[in-house]
């Protein structure tokens, strides 16, 4: 398939996801990326055709880089000189109180002042530079048709700095000028009317920033900086001084500097005019980095539309292949997004740093070590089977299955469906049955945040429909039970099993398998076995989290994890969570995630019904999976219909039918997803205002971070921060602080290949089932996976894969192929 084509008229173009993308240029083989210097003196030449070469440059660049430097301006020297000049004055000659009189939180449009932040919690980056906003007056615009402003500018007094008003407003006028003239430019090179955009900019909402990079930061080892951004208008003017900073990011990944060049102007495409031409001129991710620890001015220069103005793709621009990429929006709008959505991620970006923990998971107690502490990963839901041996030592097994949850069920029956008996299957876990997850959690109230009638594998099969659309943690486990006993597999499972090693034999093509026996009583089993085909179907997450807080080995209450729930000490049971022994006494309950929300004060009854027919389940979730990555199912008809189906923004986590096709293009794609998760999140934290009547703890309660930076919770457990015997304490992102009275498996491929250091060499996976050195082990991702809000249908699809691979292989094998 062809990836690059000349078109007719000697243009070059490039085959993306959205169909053939025009470059703007003829075919060249230039591969490199570079920011081109374009002279643009006959920008206002008589002659249409020396304007129409100019335009065919600029829009080149705008199309393939992004950014592009301007000779020939017709910006005075002078007019240059002067406005450094005043910049830095403005920093130098005013104290900082007097600077603060202008502050940007003080104006409606954020024009004004904005200090360094040297906020110790603020991620490396984030602000480290001071600056000055102005924006578009009508007295800077000799053809401006009313007097009134866009919003006042605030300017130092004539007495205090003078001539400072005057020559700024010079600089913007002709800065103006120019961006407008560009703007013909970008019309007449994309074969439209030269005055196609002139409409935009009639009043448009402008900012000219003067910013000041300190060379040495008091208080910080960081250097003076702005953090990778896209700009969100239509085009940027900068005017760099002699001080290489401005870095921008190439379409292969890389930073590259782009260094001040004596008489030009560093010019760049924003959001705005990208959304107008459907994507084709890039808005390029850039960033400012002042390593040479010297004092750094700039001054750029923002064009937005107008704020009535529409930004929507042209018709020109969009085609069956390349529909529109972005929703229409108008410039106001979207720019009091983009301001809303700097000024949120400034919040999210604070808490995130409150929360960071550069001990990883150093922060949590060792659980397969510490004998104190044994009873957190000691599971008591034991059963007779538990205690079965169906393993010997020195065995051969055919197919080993590591786990006993959703996957590992879904593995085994998909074998014996393929025609495997099921005596030549052996399935292990760490746990006293099947069930995976759910088996160890059963604390009240537990259920699923997945509808049940997608969840649950070999819903079809066993003619089974769960009996609520969420259902509870017991109802699964029993379900999960009866497919195990249904295929077989109970007999033959082994359970409280530990894989220790798994090492590859070259000479018998085979795998040695480590794995320890536990027992209610006497010591420990060691077993090993030799294993033709090994499916890992479990995390290998053995144990549950517990976090070193100081004061818990000398805490003198009971304490349990929730994945070991304690109901003697509670009182109440799975199907009846009235924890009655509780009255009385004072409970902690550490952490706020999807586990802490799942209150069992109310019995929650979400019922529905489902039709099912031949191949029900496969539809519904196939249903579910296109809604979430935005692909149009038939009809429209949302089958699940809940708050999973309508997350728009789940696409930027899970991927969908829009990715971006390069690297340039991903800055426009991430922030999309922003703008998406951003009144889902607004409208969250209105509701914790409408429900928690005390405002201090509504505040708290509010979460501070994207959608997906942690599994959405639904349950409706605010108002339960109303009753009169529920505090809720504020750790601030340190967690708990002191608590008062008063598994790794080692797995060694061909060769003695590490699969530890082969994921530090490169991550790389076959179908996300299999990898290189790694021969006969199947494992379900993570790594080049599909992926959708319910991880148990790509299993199913998974599942079904590998089992054709290995009769495939075992009926290519004994034809001797």
């Amino acid at each position: 398939m062809d990836i690059i084509r000349t078109s007719a008229d000697g243009y070059q173009e490039i085959r993306t996801g959205l169909g053939w993308r025009r470059v703007l240029s003829p075919a060249s083989t230039e591969a490199t990326f570079s920011l081109p210097v374009i002279d643009i003196g006959d920008m206002g030449h008589p002659d249409r055709e020396r304007r129409r070469s100019v335009a065919r440059e600029v829009c080149h660049a705008a199309a393939n880089v992004g950014f592009f430097y301007v000779s020939n301006h017709g910006v005075p020297t002078r007019v240059i000189e002067s406005i450094l000049s005043e910049t830095k004055r403005f920093f130098h000659d005013l104290s900082l109180e007097e600077k603060m009189e202008y502050d940007t939180e003080k104006h409606e449009h954020y024009y004004g002042y904005y200090p360094i932040n040297l906020d110790p919690n603020l991620p490396a980056g984030a602000k480290l530079n001071e600056g000055i906003n102005y924006g578009y007056e009508p007295s800077i615009d000799p053809g401006a048709a009313t007097s009134d402003n866009n919003g006042d500018n605030w300017w130092p007094t004539e007495k205090r700095l003078p001539g400072y008003e005057k020559n700024v407003k010079e600089y913007m006028c002709h800065v103006l000028a120019l961006s407008r003239a560009l703007l013909r430019m970008f019309a007449l090179g994309l074969n439209l009317d030269e005055h196609s955009f002139d409409h935009l900019a009639t009043r448009p909402y402008s900012i000219l920033k003067m910013a000041h990079y300190p060379g040495n930061l008091s208080g910080t080892d960081e250097p003076s900086s702005i953090r990778p951004h896209t700009d969100y208008e239509l085009l940027t003017i900068l005017l760099q001084d002699d001080i290489p900073s401005l870095e921008v990011l190439s379409n292969t990944g890389q930073w590259i500097q782009a260094k001040p060049i004596p008489g030009t102007f560093v010019v760049n495409i924003g959001d705005s005019m990208a959304m107008l031409t459907n994507g084709l001129f890039v808005s390029t991710m850039h960033r400012v980095l002042n390593l040479s620890r010297r004092d750094r001015y700039s001054v750029p220069f923002f064009l937005g539309a107008n704020q009535e103005a529409e930004l929507k793709a042209l018709e020109q621009f969009v085609t069956s292949d390349q529909p529109p990429k972005f929703q229409p929006i108008t410039s106001g709008e979207y720019v009091r997004r983009s301001l809303q959505a700097v000024k949120i991620q400034q919040k999210y970006d604070e808490e995130q740093q409150k929360r960071r923990r550069p001990d990883g998971d150093a922060q949590y107690v060792d659980l397969a070590l510490s004998e104190q502490f044994k009873h957190y990963r000691e599971g008591s839901w034991l059963d007779g089977r538990s205690e079965t041996v169906t393993i010997g030592d020195g065995e051969h097994i055919k197919y080993l299955i590591l786990g006993a949850g959703c996957g590992g069920l879904l593995f085994a029956t998909k074998l014996i469906k393929a025609g495997i008996s099921v005596s030549e299957i052996r399935i292990v876990n760490s746990a006293g049955s099947v069930g995976g997850t759910w088996h160890y959690n059963r604390y009240p109230g537990l259920m699923c945040d997945i509808e049940s009638y997608c969840y649950l594998p070999l819903s079809e099969e066993t003619d089974y429909i769960p009996k609520h659309k969420y259902a509870y943690g017991y109802e699964f486990r029993a379900y999960l039970n009866a497919v195990a006993d249904r295929y077989r597999l109970s007999k033959t499972a082994m359970f409280r099993i530990t894989i220790n090693s798994l090492l590859w034999d070259d000479s018998s093509c085979q795998w040695k398998v480590g794995m320890t026996k536990k027992r209610k009583s006497g010591p420990e089993l060691k077993i090993e076995a030799t294993v033709d085909f090994a499916i890992a179907a479990s995390k290998f997450i053995l144990y549950p989290k517990l976090p070193t807080v100081s004061g818990v080995e000398n805490f003198n209450g009971t304490s349990f994890h929730t994945s070991r729930w304690n109901y003697s000490v509670t009182g109440g049971s799975e199907d009846n969570p009235i924890l009655d022994n509780l009255s009385g006494k004072r409970v902690g309950i550490i952490g706020q995630g999807a586990t802490a929300v799942q209150r069992p004060t109310n019995k929650y009854t979400w019922k529905s019904t489902v039709a099912s027919h031949p191949g029900w389940w496969k539809e519904r979730n196939l249903n579910l999976a296109v809604h979430l990555s935005g692909a149009p199912p038939p009809a429209d008809l949302d089958l699940v219909n809940d708050k999973w189906s309508t997350y728009l923004s789940c696409r930027g986590l899970l991927g969908g039918t829009d990715p971006p096709s390069s690297v340039d293009e991903i800055p426009t794609f991430v922030a999309h997803q922003y703008a998406l998760d951003l009144p889902r999140a607004e409208r969250i934290r209105q509701r914790v205002d409408e429900i928690v009547e005390d405002k201090r703890s509504a505040k708290t309660l509010k979460h501070r971070y994207s959608t997906w930076c942690k599994r959405p919770t639904f349950h409706d457990y605010l108002p339960c921060f109303n009753l009169p015997n529920v505090e809720l304490v504020d750790t601030d992102g340190k967690g708990a602080d002191r608590l008062t009275a008063t598994g790794a498996v080692k797995i060694t491929g061909r060769n003695g290949k590490d699969m530890d250091a082969k994921w530090e060499e490169a991550v790389a996976m076959l179908h996300g089932t299999v990898t290189h050195d790694f021969s006969n082990f199947f494992m379900p991702g993570p790594f080049h996976a599909a992926a959708t809000g319910n991880q148990n249908s790509v299993l199913d699809i998974m599942s079904n894969h590998v089992a054709q691979v290995i009769t495939q292989a075992q009926t290519k094998h004994r034809a001797g192929r």
